[in-house]
């Protein structure tokens, strides 16, 4: 599917963490947004976080509006399986891998349809040096100042 002023890499298949049940969404926002079509895999185990997000999803999917968003558009769940996997990675031209390092690996030995290629988000850490006395001579609202400027 072609939408215009976007040049997708084509079919992405989106394998996310299971342990943060909304990143599927926004994998799947990032592929919609380059133009991809886009086969998105859900945790394994259902969450609250990623049912309600769902529903959502199939709420404007069923609105006309949204038709060709749908079109282009699959959600799967299903257990670690290599072979269905396998399935979906040679039928896309992408798949994007999030998870540890251990996950990555595991699933790249999984082959991938001829030209196609993997974009890989393996572990990642974030760190954090705080000076105590700086934050205990804030004020609320500096805090509350601080704790936006960190979150984001």
């Amino acid at each position: 599917m072609k939408r215009q002023g976007r040049r997708g890499k084509g079919l992405v298949f989106h394998i996310v963490p299971s342990n943060m049940p909304v990143m599927f969404a926004y994998s799947w926002a990032v592929g919609l947004l380059a133009g991809n079509g886009n086969v998105v895999r859900l945790p394994g185990q259902s969450a609250p976080e990623t049912d309600i997000l769902c529903n959502l999803i199939e709420e404007l999917f069923q609105k006309e509006t949204y038709r060709e968003l749908k079109e282009c558009s699959s959600f799967v769940r299903y257990r670690a399986d290599r072979k269905v996997t396998q399935m979906y990675s040679e039928c896309c031209q992408v798949r994007i891998i999030w998870g540890s390092d251990d996950t990555v690996r595991s699933i790249q030995k999984i082959p991938l349809a001829k030209g196609a290629s993997d974009i890989i988000f393996p572990d990642k850490y974030s760190i954090a040096v705080l000076s105590v006395s700086y934050i205990l001579e804030q004020s609320e609202e500096e805090l509350c100042q601080l704790a936006y400027r960190f979150y984001q």
